[in-house]
């Protein structure tokens, strides 16, 4: 006997984008149902993000924080939904903004600090199919530039070191 289960049939946007809205930044994606002509009813979604105090070791486990959403829950997904996060002083997310504009926008943390390091953004996405009759689970992971800009800084100066020798 053969058994497969229902699959959630979800298209991720390829990059989260940071964007102004009511002059505040915001962290959002978009998902769409690739069902056609079905929906998906009662979509969650639950973000959170991968972060590393500035001030911690390289040893220390990064620590996982939940990101609140401006929207949650969605009753009905036909085509597309965008889910956003309003980044604030207080915001899980703080880092993905340049210093210069945390600055110009009065968004520093006391004493200079500089907010954790964001190393990934999880994304957990449960709906309920309306043609299968099913719960299904959909989830998405968005690796930040800095994690990037950072491994390849490093790959550089290796590069640097062995050429040298």
């Amino acid at each position: 006997a053969k058994f497969s289960g229902i699959s959630a049939r979800v298209l991720w946007s390829r990059n989260a984008v940071v964007a102004q809205l009511d002059k505040s930044p915001h962290f959002m994606i978009r998902v769409a149902s690739l069902w056609r002509g079905h929906l998906m009813l009662t979509a969650k979604m639950r973000m959170s993000a991968i972060v590393r105090p500035r001030d911690a070791d390289e040893t220390l486990a990064a620590i996982q924080v939940p990101i609140k959403l401006i929207r949650n829950n969605n009753p009905l997904i036909a085509l597309t939904a965008t889910f956003m996060h309003k980044i604030d002083i207080n915001s899980p997310i703080l880092g993905l903004l340049p210093r210069s504009f945390r600055e110009e926008h009065g968004m520093l943390l006391p004493g200079n600090k500089e907010p954790p390091e964001i190393l990934r953004v999880i994304c957990l996405l449960e709906t309920f199919d309306g043609l299968f009759q099913t719960e299904v689970v959909s989830h998405r992971f968005y690796t930040t530039m800095q994690k990037e800009k950072k491994d390849a800084a490093k790959k550089s100066q290796r590069h640097k070191n062995n050429s040298s020798n």
